[in-house]
Formats: structure tokens, C-alpha cells, sequence
């Protein structure tokens, strides 16, 4: 019995420090799953703009634009969920932000200088677990012939 007890007592740390772990793991593992999947629906979508005009609204929190297909297309938080023209993406979202760059890679406020757009989203992966921040910049196929040495 006393090496029983002497045994739980030398395993029962090492367990759950093990359950801790993983469950750490996986949390992290969905967060970014859910943040990668969303980037790259934003991304994919932007990079078929056909020109600057059709960008609606550029501000660091909301993307809109149209595409040949779809009139309206809206990026945005609502709460925590990341939203696409109001259907959820993505929950448990903590930021959202979108940075619009110029040719050289400046930040720009001027819809005709628009080249790139850069999107920043963090996602949380649950209570005690950090949360997971994925950035990507896009290129809309269209503006690409406008980059100097890119001929």
C-alpha cells in the first residue's frame, strides 16, 4: 500500500503536466487552424479584385469590395466572430486589421494607391492557452503589372 501511494505520488505530477500539455497543443492546433482557413478566404477573395475602384470600404477594420461575381463582399469583427458580408468564419477572434500599402509598401489612405493589402487576425484558443496571430499580404492580380521592376 505505502508503494502505491509513494508511486502516485511520483507519477501523478509527470500525468498531469502531460494533460496539460496536449490539451495546450490542441487548443493551439484548432486556433490556428480556424485563423489559417479564414486567411485564406480573405486572401483568395481580395486577390481577385480587378481594379481600385472596386474597393468599397478600406478602413483597419473592415475590407469591402466587389468582385465580377459578387457585389459587397464585407471583411469585418463582430464581437469575437470574424464575419464575411454578416456569416461567421471564424470565432473566438480577438483582432482583426487590415493595412493598405502602396506601391513602395507604405501605408496609404488613398484608394488609387492602393497595391497590397495586409491582414493581421488573432484568434483565441481558449482559456489559459495564449491565443494564435496569423498575418498575410495580398496581392490582387491585377495591380500586380503596376510594382516598378516587376515588367
Amino acid at each position: 500500500m505505502a508503494i502505491l501511494g509513494i508511486l502516485a505520488a511520483v507519477v501523478g505530477p509527470v500525468l498531469g503536466t502531460g494533460i496539460r500539455s496536449y490539451a495546450l497543443i490542441v487548443n493551439r492546433k484548432v486556433a490556428l487552424n480556424s485563423a489559417r482557413l479564414a486567411m485564406e478566404r480573405i486572401a483568395s477573395e481580395a486577390r481577385l479584385i480587378a481594379t481600385q475602384n472596386d474597393i468599397d470600404t478600406f478602413t483597419s477594420s473592415v475590407f469591402q469590395f466587389d468582385l465580377s461575381t459578387e457585389s459587397n463582399i464585407n471583411y469585418s469583427l463582430s464581437g469575437d466572430n470574424l464575419q464575411r458580408s454578416g456569416v461567421t468564419l471564424a470565432n473566438s477572434a480577438m483582432a482583426l486589421t487590415f493595412t493598405y500599402l502602396d506601391a513602395d509598401g507604405n501605408s496609404t489612405a488613398t484608394k488609387a494607391n492602393i497595391q497590397r493589402v495586409q491582414v493581421e487576425l488573432s484568434i483565441s484558443a481558449g482559456a489559459g492557452y495564449g491565443s494564435m496571430t496569423v498575418r498575410n499580404h495580398v496581392f490582387p492580380r491585377k495591380f500586380f503589372s503596376r510594382y516598378a521592376g516587376f515588367q
